[in-house]
């Protein structure tokens, strides 16, 4: 079983109004690419089980982890856009169990995403398969030796708002404002660049 990515979901979302020549479909198990006409076919891993109810979920976040790669849009203006899909979603808890087998980065934007929409809970597991080991300060990485609270989620809320700043701030990515500023995430810098992050896409 596949489903459509990519461009045609872009579209369909409403993030551009290109139309490519690459159609991508996502597939447990994938082939190589290959050209139909003027269209070529390429697939994308996807580890979660497809079902017909899943679908739109993946499609979600599939944008979320190529989200830098839609076109003639700037990235605060595609954050917008993402609450407002995800706003929409009904079953949010099911959205961020799939997360769990998206890269870090796509479980670290969807967490910000689902926080600012007032699902904080939601988030919780995401933060923990996330598991922040520095911190940022003054432009640097250090070890986090907490600070003596006894409120131990209010810590690790803050050690995760930084790891995700501290990325915005690598990937020089402007922070998002919807109605109010929030901020910017992706993950730790050493997670993004994980030897094994991207290599399931194939074109």
């Amino acid at each position: 079983m596949g489903y459509l990515t990519g461009y045609s979901i872009y579209n369909k979302l409403g993030f551009t109004t290109q139309v490519g020549n690459i159609i991508q479909i996502g597939k447990n198990e994938t082939r190589p690419q290959f050209k139909r006409g003027m269209y070529t076919i390429a697939f994308l891993k996807q580890k979660n089980t497809i079902t017909k109810d899943s679908i739109p979920l993946l499609q979600i976040l599939d944008t979320i982890r190529t989200i830098r790669k839609i076109p003639d849009a700037r990235l605060e203006e595609l954050c917008k856009r993402l609450l407002l899909v995800i706003k929409s979603v009904t079953d949010k808890p099911t959205l961020a169990r799939l997360a769990m087998k998206y890269p870090p980065s796509t479980r670290a934007l969807l967490g910000a995403l689902l926080e600012e929409l007032g699902s904080p809970t939601i988030t919780i597991p995401l933060l923990k398969t996330l598991n922040p080991i520095t911190t940022y300060r003054s432009g640097r990485f250090s070890n986090p030796r907490g600070n003596g609270t006894s409120d131990e989620t209010t810590r690790k809320k803050e050690l995760f708002r930084q790891a995700l700043q501290a990325t915005s701030d690598q990937l020089q990515i402007l922070p998002i404002y919807v109605e109010k500023d929030y901020w910017v995430t992706m993950v730790p810098h050493e997670l993004f660049h994980a030897d094994d992050i991207g290599k399931d896409i194939i074109f």
